[in-house]
Order: C-alpha cells, then structure tokens, then sequence
C-alpha cells in the first residue's frame, strides 16, 4: 500500500510539471470541475482561484501568453477574485481570463434561492393590504444559511460609495424595497418646530400606517434638486404627522414643498416587484411580478468587489458577465494595460467599475447597467506634472445607473490627466452621463440621452468650480432628450454640456445638441471655445452668464469662490509646465480676475431654438459671437434623425461636416 501511495504521488507531481506547454498554455475551469484536476478541458478546475495560482506557477519557468477559460454557469463568489502583480502578462504574451466558445460565464457575488411559500402568519397577514395578501410569498434566509443581511445605510450626495445590503433580483432585475407612494413622490407640508432640523410634517392619514415599523427610512431631494440623501426614521408622530429622522437630517436640511418616498415598509409591500426584509428573523417577503417558479430569484451577498486587480499589468477579462454584489463590480487599481473586453457588469450595489491610478487601462465594449452609484469611475495620471494616464473608455453601453444614489454618481466619473471617452451610449438615469474633472480629456463620439430625468440645475456633461481644468475637448458627441421632471424655473433647468462656475478652457466642437434643454451652459468661466455644432429644439442652444463678476477685477460669489481659489491654489498653475501647456492660466490673478473673458461661440448651426441668452446683464462685448447661422426649420423633415442629416448637410462658410455616421457604439456590441 505505501508503495503505491509513492508511485500515485510521483505520478501526479510528473503530470503537473510535464503538463505541455505549447505557443500558448490554456486551462479551463468550470462549476462542475475540481481544484485537484490538472485544468483540462476534460477535467477543468472549480475554481479562478485554483487556475490563478497554477499560471503564477507556470510563468516561473514560461513566459507564453496563457488564457483560461472559463465554462458556462454560476460561479457564486464568496470573496473577490484578487489578482496581484504576480498575475502580470506582458505585451506579447498576456494572461486572458474569457468565457469558452460563446458560453454564457457568470461571476455574481449572490445566490440564487427557490422555496418561496405562502405567507401563513396572521401577524403579518393583518400588517398587509388585504388585497395582496394572497400574492405574498415568503423565504426564511436562515434556514439556507444566511445570515448577513448587511444595513441600510445613509448614502447620497456627497457621500461617496456606500454599500448596498443585501438586495432581491428577478430575472435580473432588480426589485424595489417596499415603498410609499409606488412611484413619483410625497411632499412635505411644514417644517416642524422653529429650529429643529431633524422634524418635518407631512398631513396625510398613511403615516399611521409606518408608526410602528422597524427599520423605516426615506429618501428624498430635501433642498436642491440636485442633492439627494436617504434617511433613517427616529420616530414618528401620529398625532403631530411629524417625522423625525436620526442626524444629520438631510443634505442641506429639511424643505417645505421638497419631494420624498418613505421605504422598507412591510405595511407597504402593495406592488409587484416589491419585498421586504425582516432581518430579525431572516424572513424575505416578496411580491412576484410574475410566475416566480421558473423564475431566477437571486439575492447580493458579497461587500467587497467580485474582481479585484492590484498593481497587475497586461492582463485582459473578455467576455464575463460580473453581478449581484453589494459593492463594486470590479475594482483596478495601479499596474498597467489591463483591458476589460466585452464584459457585463450589472446589478452591484454602488460602482460597476473602479480604475483608480495606473496607466493604459482599457475598459472597452462593455454593458454596464442597475449600478447602485456610478457606471465607471475612473481617475488617473498626475495633475503636478501633466503626465497622461492615457486610460480608453471606448464602446460601451452605459445605462440605468445612479440607482441608489440619485446625484452625483454618473454613467462616467473623470478626474486626473488625458483619459479617452468614445464611441459610448450613456441613457437612462436620474443626473449626469458624464461628470469631469482634471485636465486633458476628450469625451468623443459619445451619444448620450435620456439622463438629468429626476434633477434640475444639471448637466448631462458637467464639470464645475476649477479654472484650472483645461485642455479638455468634448467633440462630436450626439446629446438629446433631457427632460427633467422638475424643471419649473430658470434655476432648475437642465443642460447639454454644463460648465459651471468658472470651468474654463474647454473646447467644445462639432456636437449636435437636439432638444438637450439648455444645450450648453457657461457660467463665467473664461477661455472656451464652442464651435460647428447643431442645436435643434434647445431654450437656448447657449446660455452665457457673468455670475459674481462685478465688472471690475473681483467675483463673488458666495462659497464658490472661495472653492474656486482653493482649487487654483492646488496646482502649480504657474511652474513651466503649466505655463507651457496653459500659457492663459499664469497670470489670471492679474487679468481682471473672476472676467468671464476669451469665450468664442463661432460657426455653430441653430435651428428652432434662439442661438444665445445672454445673463444677467452680460453683453456680447464679453464674448466673441460670429459667423453663426440660423437655418430655418422644414417640414420635410420630421423624425430627429433627417433633421439631423439635413442640416449637417448645409453649406455655410466655416461650418464643416459632423461625421455623425461614427457617433455611439459599433453595432458589434
């Protein structure tokens, strides 16, 4: 017997190590392999983990390129699949994680669950609406084994990435917490007691309903329709129809006539697709919105992101679709050339990608949509020295982000130096596509619509208090659609491309703005130019303001100002190479400081729409306007997209041609 058991080991250590190794080196895994397999298409491995550890190994003594392959199925993850700088490829031979053939890979950081069952207890039968009550099912978590329910959590405007909690999905798609009204909003009456901020009133008999819940919170836009926040309820008062929250009570405190819902409330599990947690006793109560037998019925369990890379270079995931997590899809940080290549990332609870620092990083014909906050956030190069981070965000399909965080959390986050956006469709969401800061970047060929739809006062495109952000070019971009549900005044309207507060030296040439609300937007920022583009059905295709400038050599303009100093301070706008790179920038201190001077609105085409409103009080004395042409509308061309054609065809000196045919993804994606 001992005999045997040595000649098993040799074998086995033989095999291992004289496993051919060819041009290129391929291991498979599979849900049906197993780690002590040798990583054969025959006997693949079980696990990223296993197959990761065994190409560490091999690029000792190889330096082929290896892929692994990854058959269809579920891989349920329990920890992030972490690669290193250990797991680095090289230009010529890169390591490629990707599906086998064309079968569907999925790395969820969930688990699907199936036992739903009618809800019996009289309890809860009384807490529910009794026209539902017999659409109710029910699942006791613990009885799988789950535990961890993680919190709701305070998140919003200016709060970063917060986790999500577990979250239901159906059919994957994500359903909603038990709320109050089922869509669209309440509204609060009166602010409670003079100087307590933690009250307010609302006056309808519903609140008796949610006295005595658990766990009760609301979301609303409590001051600015531009900054949301979720709140947890301290108590509620029936006889005063008062609601009090813990602290800090709101963004910017609580505002007679602002919108809210309240939500996680059994008592209003009224709709299909809602559910609710009772996370004392692991008990999901779920309301189907269909047949839920057959159906994928799948929870987020994982907080950390399902694929973390660190410091790893030339190295490519293709082809996986990564989901159902708590917090990041996947997560990059330093190294060099890592490409995510027709990927899906969908349903996580804050960002689906995160590139922080690094150079040369890709992330290229993805679908990425149902992020809790951003789509991509992304940040990289050196604002010191102007060093390019030369990331590519190209070829993707961004929609139906910010589902969480309403504000602030766009399709796509920038910061740093010389970041590439093109060829992307960004859609579906309640405030920005595309949010910037930093210097150098050109957002290209993008088409965006359909955004801004729940806040005013926002950009589809915006940027903002920073007149040392320059260099950057948005050109040959379609934006359309934006109509927000709040855009009652002058103040709530939402813009085509906003550069707010002082945001100078941008270039924006050759886009089509075809009803994008305001198409664009500069306020007081100095130094841009805005060149042949189309504005179709925009009030105004330009808005011009001088905001703060008291036609001297001071701008004020409460809290901005003292933001946008801080910002000039923070850079070394006046060293060689700044002064190179933006020879404007140096001395502006000197050169009627805070004028909104050198902007150029030149060649542009308008039709249906007025071209520029001045305000308030600007005149065209601070703006070079010319060469501009009003074209008149026809009714030969009724659809958007021969409007569009049609007056990129005019012959008008100075205006060249869009080349609308390249604007958005490749059809292959």
């Amino acid at each position: 017997m001992f005999k045997k058991t040595i000649y098993f080991s040799f074998s086995l250590i033989y095999c291992f190590f004289t496993f051919p190794i060819n041009a290129q080196t391929s291991f498979y895994v599979s849900p049906k392999g197993n780690d002590s397999h040798p990583g054969t298409i025959e006997k693949p491995f079980a696990t990223l983990q296993k197959a990761r550890n065994v190409v560490r190994t091999i690029k000792k003594s190889d330096s082929s390129p290896i892929t692994i392959f990854l058959r269809g199925g579920y891989y349920e993850l329990s920890n992030s699949f972490e690669m290193d700088s250990m797991d680095s490829g090289s230009k010529r031979a890169p390591i490629v994680y990707t599906s086998f053939a064309k079968e569907m890979v999925y790395l969820v950081g969930g688990k699907k669950i199936i036992g739903f069952e009618p809800v019996k207890d009289s309890t809860v039968l009384k807490r529910l609406d009794v026209s539902v009550r017999n659409y109710i099912v029910q699942l006791n978590l613990k009885k799988f084994g789950i535990n961890n329910f993680g919190q709701l959590a305070r998140r919003g405007f200016g709060m970063g990435n917060i986790n999500s909690g577990l979250e239901l999905f159906f059919n994957g798609k994500p359903m909603t917490l038990a709320r109050w009204p089922n869509s669209g909003w309440a509204y609060i009456d009166s602010i409670a007691d003079s100087g307590d901020k933690s009250k307010f009133n609302f006056h309808n008999k519903r609140i008796q309903r949610w006295a005595t819940s658990k766990d009760l919170w609301v979301h609303g836009f409590w001051k600015w329709e531009w900054a949301d926040s979720y709140e947890q309820v301290k108590n509620i008062d029936i006889t005063r129809q008062t609601i009090e929250t813990y602290p800090p009570h709101g963004v910017y405190g609580y505002t007679p006539g602002k919108r809210f819902y309240v939500f996680n409330v059994l008592e209003e599990l009224d709709a299909p697709g809602e559910w609710y947690l009772d996370r004392d006793n692991g008990i999901l109560y779920f309301y189907p919105p269909s047949e839920i037998t057959n159906a994928d019925v799948i929870i987020s369990l994982y907080n950390g992101p399902l694929m973390s890379i660190k410091n790893a270079s030339n190295v490519m995931i293709k082809n996986l679709d990564i989901s159902y997590g708590r917090g990041f899809g996947v997560k990059i940080v330093g190294g060099s050339f890592v490409k995510l290549n027709n990927c899906t990332i969908s349903n996580v609870g804050t960002a689906g990608i995160v590139v922080q620092g690094g150079n040369s990083h890709q992330i290229l014909s993805c679908r990425i949509s149902e992020t809790g906050d951003e789509g991509i956030l992304i940040s990289g190069g050196d604002r010191f020295t102007l060093s390019s981070s030369n990331h590519r965000i190209e070829n993707n399909r961004i929609n139906r982000f910010g589902r969480w965080s309403r504000t602030y959390h766009p399709g796509i986050a920038i910061s740093g130096v010389g970041i590439i956006v093109a060829h992307n469709e960004l859609s579906d969401a309640p405030h920005s596509a595309i949010m910037l800061s930093g210097n150098d970047h050109q957002i290209e060929y993008n088409n965006i619509h359909d955004v801004c739809k729940e806040t005013g006062d926002a950009g589809s495109i915006y940027m903002g208090r920073d007149l040392t952000q320059r260099g950057i070019i948005i050109r040959y971009n379609k934006i359309s659609d934006l109509v927000s549900e709040v855009q009652e005044s002058l103040s709530n309207v939402v813009r085509g491309v906003y550069l707010d507060d002082f945001t100078s030296g941008v270039t924006i040439y050759g886009n089509i703005f075809y009803r994008a609300s305001r198409g664009i937007d500069i306020g007081c920022g100095r130094d841009n130019s805005i060149r042949n583009n189309i504005f179709i059905e925009c009030n105004p295709g330009i808005w011009f303001s001088k905001r703060g400038w008291d036609g001297k050599n001071t701008w004020r303009y409460g809290e901005q100002s003292e933001t946008v100093m801080k910002n000039l301070q923070a850079v070394p706008y006046q060293n060689k190479i700044w002064n190179k790179r933006y020879p404007k920038l140096t001395n502006i201190l000197e050169d009627q400081f805070g004028a909104p001077k050198g902007n150029e609105v030149m060649n542009n085409i308008y039709t249906q729409c007025e071209l520029i409103t001045l305000f308030p009080d600007a005149t065209d004395s601070l703006i070079h306007i010319d060469a501009n042409y009003s074209v008149e509308a026809t009714q030969k061309y009724s659809l958007s997209s021969e409007k569009i054609r049609y007056l990129n065809s005019v012959h008008k000196k100075g205006f060249k041609r869009i080349p609308i045919e390249k604007i958005g993804p490749a059809q292959s994606n």
